[in-house]
């Protein structure tokens, strides 16, 4: 092999691992970006509390105790009390959360980062109803 075919692997390789260098760094997200990234989402989310989920899953608020530690409050709303049946409500809840946060597009990121989610909801009277944390193994 003469010096112009050496030159050429070489450069070939040098090229190759700049492009994935490259396409590594796009790809994943920084600490800071994610933090950012979380930043925003919580703040356009909280500027939209209390905001209706569906015809009965109220949001009210979101918060943030330490970073990537997100607290969701939702209230069941214009259901009496009686009427909800808190056993499957939380058996239902807890399989749709922890197939969403597998499912989730975001699940590599929040995994990575450790973001932690806690979910509590909570009747018209404001007695606790159900909670549930995804925690980051959860997202595998």
């Amino acid at each position: 092999m003469n010096s112009r075919n050496i030159l050429v692997a070489v450069l070939s390789v040098v090229v190759v691992a700049g492009a994935i260098f490259l396409f590594r760094s796009l790809s994943e997200p920084s600490a800071a970006d994610v933090d950012a990234m979380l930043a925003g989402s919580m703040c356009k989310a909280k500027a939209e509390c209390p905001r209706m989920i569906d015809h009965i899953t109220r949001m009210d608020s979101i918060t943030s105790s330490r970073p990537r530690d997100y607290s969701y409050y939702y209230t069941i709303v214009g259901l009496p009390r009686d009427s909800i049946n808190a056993g499957e409500f939380g058996r239902v809840m807890t399989r749709s959360l922890r197939d969403m946060a597998r499912n989730s597009s975001n699940s590599r990121v929040f995994e990575k980062y450790k973001i932690t989610i806690h979910h509590f909801y909570r009747y018209d009277d404001g007695q606790m109803l159900f909670e549930y944390t995804i925690t980051p193994d959860m997202y595998k």
